[in-house]
């Protein structure tokens, strides 16, 4: 492309409406955009980073990947101190929290667990409640609630991602919600740094 043909495609007009050919790109587009502040991922770059994980970590399918991740999600696997080397084996085979890291960082989902998992919350949910994995906020919960009895079924929605999902029941949510303030007078654990 010469200089001067590329000094042609750096006109805008502002006063007419975009263009069919950018709507179209942005329609494409719009699968794999991540807003910086959204609380999800969008449904096609889950569906790809589940492949990149199936491939990667050779698996034998992406509902084997699938299944992986409701394990480790579940387990608390969507926390950032949470510790890489944790990991789950399913059908023989086994993946480490850190396999996904580096598959969410190769997709530009850095620190994107959590998102990963409230975007797949309804088929995590469908798997725990299968596989009897309780959420990793039901022990909690549970201490914060002595006076309930929490079935396995409810037990299963009580993880950290779980918080805003629609199809958790609302006085579950509101719980999960719960675990998330700090008590009263509680103050917030300074870091130890290093001496030099």
């Amino acid at each position: 492309m010469t200089k001067e043909n590329k000094n042609k495609n750096l006109k805008i007009d502002l006063m007419h409406p975009i263009d069919d050919a950018l709507k179209k790109n942005l329609q494409v587009e719009k699968e794999n955009y991540v807003a910086p502040r959204s609380s999800k991922l969008p449904l096609g770059l889950a569906e790809k980073i589940i492949t990149n994980l199936t491939e990667t970590s050779d698996l034998d399918n992406p509902q084997q990947a699938l299944v992986m991740l409701a394990m480790l999600f579940q387990q608390g696997g969507t926390a950032r101190s949470c510790d890489g080397n944790m990991a789950v084996t399913f059908q023989g085979k086994t993946i480490k929290l850190a396999d996904v890291r580096k598959v969410l960082k190769a997709n530009s989902c850095n620190k994107g667990e959590r998102k990963l998992a409230r975007t797949l919350a309804d088929r995590i949910y469908e798997i725990a409640v299968s596989m009897e994995i309780p959420g990793n906020l039901s022990k909690k919960t549970q201490r914060q609630n002595l006076d309930q009895k929490f079935e396995m079924k409810d037990k299963v929605w009580l993880s950290d991602f779980q918080s805003d999902n629609e199809n958790c029941p609302i006085e579950l949510r509101k719980l999960i919600q719960e675990t998330f303030k700090k008590p009263i007078g509680k103050k917030k654990k300074k870091l130890k740094r290093k001496k030099p």
